[in-house]
């Protein structure tokens, strides 16, 4: 940082620049290159072949050339010709002996080579800039290899100070009112704790501000940890939006200036990031109820890095200020998925808008001084604002904007423009500042590189330090002897070995994919340009084995082939984690249904015997209400282990909440089996810190007498078990009889169709209560069998079985709107799938409304899981149209199954109602509690009403508002029951 810039003599320019042409010609292999017009009084040319380069034939076709010339056959003697103008009246052009096509891959490199060569104009300034740009991109690589957090500090301190030249490097962090160092290089003295109070550090670390001291002799806040310091630069390092510590630079041998401080913010950026990196890391492994929330925030660090990684590598292909421009406002907009980005650009006195998205209106010019714009511009800082609506600087185009930053484009240290992001859906926050922060340094970069683009002759060294820090493997070897010639240090890392070179790949590869691989190999040998990936495992150090997938590139002219390797064993274990769940229960470990379902086959054979078991546990819904779900959980976890340990060979699978089956082969005696599960499940369970004794209810079918396959197995299996559960018997066999017992439920099937005709089926009404302050927020209809029918549980299933909940829904939310027209409350009622697919469905609600008088606005309906799940693409459409007509979305259940995340951002709703078995693990289960609170603030974060249902008890109403839930409801507040 602190030489000086030399400039080339007129002679080294001449060289260099001929040495780069030879360099580009050998690689588009062709022979001859030429130049012109590139700060030098003549042509430059380079000859791979000696003498006899066709100068005038080239000057003669090239000379005063204004646009791209592409010959296959050119005149004068020549073959194929391509050339390009440069600005200023520039040339470049390379020749070939052969007539030749040109491949649009070319026609490309030499539009690179062009922009590259033009660097020369600029000298060593560019040379400079690139090199700082090329080592902040090292250090950006070197940090993510990282991961505990001494040592990230260590080699944060370590590489700023050897790759910017600076001698005195150190990393504080705030802890309670003290700042501490973490790691320091180049003092011969050092303060080991600074006050909060005192210093240029403590200054920044309050203000979160970059700190410059030219001069620190006129600083009265300056402490000298040492003689002889002449100059300081403090950054604020940011974790989560917040200032956690500096990195502090100081200088013994010169001053530091606006430069330097430029500089260290990008570097401070990049700590930053990987700091947060960090932290989410070792609060991952540190605490165990943390897990959901940390891996989301490590995905969401992961995909600002990815969004970030493809950001820069679309921006290094850009050739012009405007197309670096549009790719940044279009990236901003589609992958990191903001709503309404522009970028502005100071033309004179005015800001004028190059690119925007999302906006059906904008300012296209906005003169310097007016809006929020100009602020940013004028001050140089970047600007957050929630409600910007309400500054009165604010240039106001939509006026649902809820949220808006600006953050200045600097070019060499001077603002030049602005980058405008507005939301009118979400809040952004510190860490959209911070991204966009991040991204608008890759366009500063880009920017500076259009500029002033480095020299050929350090292309080679670029590309080198390139390979050094991807996030994948390299390797070159040698395609006839397989010996590696050249690997990169993440394969060195990812294969945990010191030195590759001179090792055979045979070595890497695992026997069973050699041939497969040596195949692969002779492909490239005998000319396929590149390969694609392929899943291939390859040997580590430690004895292991590496899960990676491979592609492999030749390289004619080096003779060797370039492979690339990525790590996927986090792939592959998710993938068996997602087998795994296709074909177990992830409660128990056991088969699920498809997971019997698979391997029935081997014991349901043509001419074998098989015996099977369904087994129902009779207390688990009295465990669930008396102790919660987190106990009857429990209860199913131990039941289940006994029953894998029972003395014989089965199929041991879990099909329901509380119901097993036992696939066995042949046909044991009735009461060896019976006598087998009494022994295994008489013993009492612990559970809930209390022992606890359950029954069962065992239904028995035999293969092939009573099943012809698993389903009719199970079908009658079930049927005798059901009867064993009304019977009070433990086990009971199938026979032909026991069908009759479902004429019972036939027959409560006709007194339901009864009831509905005789609407018996009415709306009881159970209060929702804001937590904070007691009040009644409104209703929630539930429907009930007035008279002598049949509970909720048990005519509810009935009906939905028999096509009939479509008609309780109508009738019931008829009768409820009926009944609370008048109250001036919202209501609630959950809508079953049918009926919200119901193609009538909105004509009716149109007319009901109506016919009551009822607000549409006061109409809350409930949706399921299940039906997002199933009908997703109707669902959108009938859910948006609801919200067309006023209606509001509340999302049941929520965390009952596994898919609700995934549709939050994309249905339009209003209210998510939280599971009551996470809202009974209140107190007594951490896992539970910390659920419960990502859920909450993620409802917070969506903008959306958050409810818990099953509010039972003080302490649950407590806790929950204390994590900040709106709503609650549950029999603390009243049980369901008829309006008076």
């Amino acid at each position: 940082m602190g030489e000086a810039v030399r400039c080339l003599s007129l002679s080294e320019h001449e060289e260099a620049l001929r040495a780069a042409l030879g360099a580009l010609a050998r690689g588009l292999g062709v022979p001859w290159a030429y130049a012109r017009g590139l700060a030098l009084p003549g042509p430059v040319w380079a000859s791979l072949e000696g003498e006899g380069f066709p100068l005038e034939a080239l000057d003669g076709l090239v000379g005063g050339l204004s646009s791209p010339l592409v010959l296959e056959r050119a005149p004068g003697g020549l073959g194929g010709l391509l050339a390009l103008p440069l600005a200023g009246g520039g040339v470049l052009a390379f020749a070939d002996r052969r007539p030749r096509r040109w491949s649009p891959e070319e026609q490309g490199y030499l539009r690179v080579a062009g922009a590259l060569l033009w660097g020369f104009k600029e000298g060593w300034r560019a040379e400079e800039l690139w090199r700082h740009l090329e080592l902040l991109f090292k250090l950006g690589w070197g940090l993510s290899a990282e991961l505990d957090g001494p040592g990230v500090f260590r080699y944060c301190v370590e590489a700023i100070a050897e790759t910017f030249g600076y001698n005195l490097v150190s990393i504080y962090l705030k802890e309670g009112d003290e700042l501490v160092l973490q790691h320091q290089v180049g003092y011969a003295e050092w303060l080991e704790r600074v006050p909060i109070g005192s210093g240029v550090m403590a200054r920044c670390v309050r203000s979160g501000k970059p700190m410059l001291v030219e001069d620190a002799a006129q600083d009265p806040d300056f402490i000298y940890p040492m003689p002889g310091i002449l100059s300081e630069v403090a950054v604020p390092l940011r974790v989560d939006g917040k200032t956690i510590g500096v990195l502090n630079v100081e200088s013994t041998a010169r001053r530091l200036g606006p430069a330097d401080l430029e500089l260290l913010k990008l570097v401070g950026r990049a700590v930053g990031l990987f700091l947060e990196r960090d932290l989410a890391v070792r609060r991952l492994v540190s605490s165990q109820a943390e897990n959901a929330r940390l891996l989301q925030k490590t995905q969401a660090q992961a995909r600002r890095l990815g969004l970030l990684y493809a950001l820069s590598r679309g921006l290094l292909s850009v050739q012009s200020s405007e197309e670096a421009t549009r790719l940044f406002v279009e990236e901003l907009h589609s992958s990191f998925g903001y709503g309404l980005v522009a970028v502005y650009y100071l033309e004179g006195k005015v800001l004028v808008a190059r690119h925007h998205r999302g906006y059906y209106l904008n300012y296209a010019r906005i003169p310097l001084g007016q809006g929020v714009t100009s602020r940013c511009y004028l001050s140089g800082h970047s600007i957050l604002l929630q409600n910007p609506t309400q500054d009165p600087d604010f240039l106001v185009v939509n006026e649902r904007v809820c949220s808006a930053l600006f953050v200045p484009i600097r070019v060499r240290g001077e603002v030049v423009g602005t980058v405008n992001v507005e939301e009118d859906k979400r809040l952004l926050d510190g860490a959209d500042l911070e991204l966009v922060e991040a991204a608008t340094a890759l366009l500063q970069a880009t920017l500076e590189r259009l500029q002033t683009l480095n020299s050929l002759a350090q292309s080679e060294q670029r590309f080198r330090t390139l390979v050094e820090h991807l996030p994948l493997g390299v390797l070159l070897f040698d395609p006839g002897t397989l010996e590696i010639r050249y690997a990169n240090p993440k394969m060195h890392e990812l294969l945990g070995v010191k030195e590759l070179r001179g090792v055979s790949m045979a070595q890497l590869w695992t026997g069973d994919n050699t041939h497969h691989v040596l195949a692969r190999v002779e492909r490239l040998r005998r000319g396929e340009p590149g390969l694609p990936w392929m899943e291939q495992p390859l040997h580590k150090a430690d004895g292991g084995l590496l899960e990676a997938e491979t592609t492999g590139l030749a390289l004619p002219q080096e003779g060797l082939i370039l492979s690339i390797v990525r790590d996927i064993s986090e792939r592959k274990a998710a993938e068996r984690r997602m087998e795994f769940l296709a074909f177990h229960d992830p409660l128990t470990g056991l088969l699920n249904r498809a997971g019997l379902v698979r391997q029935a086959g081997a014991l349901l054979r043509p001419g074998g015997s098989a015996t099977l078991l369904y087994i129902d546990l009779n207390e688990t819904k009295m465990v669930n209400d008396a102790y919660g779900h987190p106990a009857g959980d429990e209860l199913i976890r131990q039941v289940a282990e006994r029953l894998r340990g029972l003395p014989v060979a089965a199929l041991v699978a879990r099909v329901g909440g509380d119901e097993f089956v036992l696939l066995l082969e042949g046909q044991p005696p009735p009461e060896e089996l019976g006598r087998m599960l009494r022994v295994a499940l008489e013993a009492p369970f612990w559970v809930a810190d209390r022992e606890l004794h359950i029954t069962l209810s065992v239904g028995a079918a035999c293969y092939p007498e009573h099943g012809k396959d698993l389903s009719e197995l199970m079908r009658t299996a079930d049927v005798a078990m059901y009867q064993a559960k009304r019977g009070g018997r433990l086990w009971l066999g199938y026979t032909p009889e026991l069908d009759q017992g479902l004429r019972s439920r036939l027959e409560a099937l006709q007194r339901l169709r009864g009831a509905l005709k005789k609407k018996q089926i009415q709306p009881y009404f159970q209060p929702i209560v804001e937590l904070r302050s007691g009040v009644r927020w409104g209703l929630e209809a539930l429907a009930r069998w007035v008279g002598e029918g049949l509970p909720p549980d048990l005519f509810i299933p009935l009906a939905e079985e028999a096509g009939l909940v479509h008609q309780i829904d109508r009738l019931v939310l008829c009768q409820a709107l009926r009944l609370t027209a008048s109250r001036e409350e919202r209501l609630t009622l959950n809508l079953s799938p049918r009926s919200l697919l119901d193609e009538n469905l909105l004509r009716w609600l149109e007319r009901v409304l109506g016919q009551w008088g009822f607000p549409a606005h006061r109409l809350w309906l409930e949706v399921t899981e299940s039906v997002l799940m199933d009908n997703p693409v109707q669902v959108r459409a009938r859910l948006g149209a609801l919200k067309e007509m006023g209606l509001n979305i509340a999302l049941d259940d929520f965390g009952s199954g596994y898919s609700s995340l995934s549709y939050l951002s994309e249905l339009p709703i209003d209210l998510i109602k939280i599971d009551r078995r996470f809202t009974a693990g209140i107190g007594k289960s951490q896992r539970s509690e910390a659920i419960l609170r990502s859920v909450v603030a993620l409802a917070q974060n969506l903008g959306l009403l958050c409810l818990a249902e099953g509010v039972e008890r003080p302490e649950q109403r407590a806790w929950l508002q204390e994590v900040g839930c709106a709503l609650g409801q549950g029999y603390l507040f009243g049980p369901p029951q008829a309006l008076e």
